[in-house]
Order: C-alpha cells, then structure tokens, then sequence
C-alpha cells in the first residue's frame, strides 16, 4: 500500500506540473501543453516549447472517402485537446507496435518556442516520415529537440500508407497516390494556419527522409502547392527511386483484391468490395 501511494503521489505532482498552452485559432480553440525540453549545449537558454499534438488536418478517410483525396477538416465546435498524440495510420510491420493505429489518422503535431505572446514570427519546417510507403508516423522523430535549438516551429504529418494511401486501380473509383494528397493538405493547412502558433507561412521549409525525401520532392513539382513552401531538404531519397515508382499498377491492385476475395468483372465493383472490409482485413 505505501508503495502505490507513492506512486499516485508522484503521478498527481506529473500531472500537476502540467502546463497548457491554450491558443484561439482560425480552426477552434485549441489546448496543448508546455514541456521543459533539456539539451546538451550548456548555452541554450530557451528550453521551453509549446506542443500541440494530435490536430486533425482532415476529416475521417473511412467509409467511401476510402480511396480518395482528403477532405479538409471542419473547423472544432469545442475546444480541441492537444495533448495526446493522435491515432498512426494503418500499418502492418511488426518492428513499429505504436500505441493506436486508426483509419482516421491524418492528425499533425506542432512544436513552437513558446515565446507566441511577444508577437515574433518564426521559421516552418514540415516533417514527413519515411518508411517506405508503408510504415512509419509523425512521432518517431518528434521535432520538440529542433524546436528548441533551432529556434523553429517544427511540424510532423500522418499520411496514409501502404494500400489506403496508395491503391491506384487506373480508374475514376480510387485517386491513385492518395497519401501525396494528404501530404499537400497537410502543408497547405499549415500555411492557413500557422501563425495562430508564431510559425511565418512565408518561411516553411518542407523536409524528409527516405520515402519522406521523395515525398518532398514530389510536392516541390506539384503545381498546387505553389508558393505554401520555399525550401525542400530531401534526405536519401528522390522522386526517381525505382522502389519509388509502381509500374503496371492496376495488374497489383487486382492481385491484392484476389487476395482477400474482392476480385471483380469491374474496377467500380472491385473497389466497392475493398471499402466494404475492415481495416484489419485490409492489412492482414
């Protein structure tokens, strides 16, 4: 018994020290949370950010938006709790167990100096993860280090994987590479909504990884995205990649849906079938 005292002691003074950071945005009001962040460098003095976890950038990719480009958000009619990490998105790799993985997972997380009172404007850098299409989510590298140092707003995205983000049966049914349209909603939320956080929509690099580095790419050539970002880090990985590129795409979506009994004499009939199973089914 002394000893879960102890432990629920301990667990209320956590609690407790707690701070929230609570900002008005153009979306809602949104609640996160101060955290002391410690580095080695003896002669940084700000160690203190803001982190807002977990934000949803677009609404649920379930039911018949399966497939499909994301829809944007809808602004929060109450206040949105920040301080949890959303839901990864669906994925199958035993080597990443992460807390939750949902369909309805295009979250965002922003880490800022929490200076936002005195008006300060600082410069965007958009993560996106690698892991090669299939794996991966925008915690693993959480950005609240390069907060600090750097002295930056440090944003990192979800986006869809594996075959919810990129089914591509060739047809009117499915938008082929769906999870790089998550990605350009991502950044282009960011741009809307960043200065609510002391982040400057006209100084946003985006950056990435392995499959995040070709991902960077690909939004550096998409046209829509003109003038949300001015700077690209692509970091081993270009647009290039043959482990990048799916050639005869319709012939391994048709093989995957014989794989779990969604073959059809159709595209439209085959793509009804996959919306129609589970997530789970989907992965296993």
């Amino acid at each position: 018994m002394p000893s879960l005292c102890i432990v629920l002691t301990l667990f209320v003074l956590q609690v407790s020290s707690a701070r929230i950071r609570s900002l008005v945005t153009k979306v809602g009001r949104i609640d996160g949370q101060i955290q002391n962040v410690s580095l080695p460098n003896p002669d940084q003095t700000q160690s203190e950010i803001a982190s807002f976890l977990g934000i949803p950038y677009a609404e649920s990719p379930t039911g018949n938006r399966r497939f499909l480009k994301p829809v944007r958000k809808a602004k929060f009619t109450e206040t949105f709790n920040a301080s949890l990490y959303g839901p990864s998105c669906p994925q199958s790799s035993p080597a990443f167990q992460y807390d939750r993985i949902d369909e309805d997972c295009l979250n965002l997380n922003i880490h800022t100096p929490d200076v936002m009172d005195d008006g300060r404007k600082f410069t965007v850098m958009i993560w996106i993860h690698g892991g090669g299409f299939i794996l991966g989510n925008g915690r693993v590298f959480g950005g609240k280090e390069l907060a600090v140092y750097g002295q930056v707003v440090v944003v990192t995205i979800n986006y869809r994987l594996g075959v919810f983000g990129f089914l591509n049966t060739e047809g009117a049914d499915v938008d082929a590479n769906a999870g790089l349209y998550d990605q350009h909603l991502a950044i282009q939320w960011v741009h809307d909504n960043i200065a609510d956080f002391g982040g400057d929509p006209t100084r946003v690099t985006i950056f990435g990884e392995s499959a995040g580095a070709v991902s960077v790419i690909h939004q550096a050539l998409y046209p829509e995205n003109k003038g949300l970002f001015q700077r690209v880090i692509a970091q081993s990985g270009t647009a290039n990649l043959p482990s990048a590129i799916t050639l005869h795409p319709l012939d391994r979506a048709i093989t995957f849906a014989k794989e779990i009994k969604c073959f059809a004499t159709s595209n439209k009939e085959m793509v009804k079938c996959l919306r129609a199973r589970s997530m789970t089914e989907l992965l296993n």
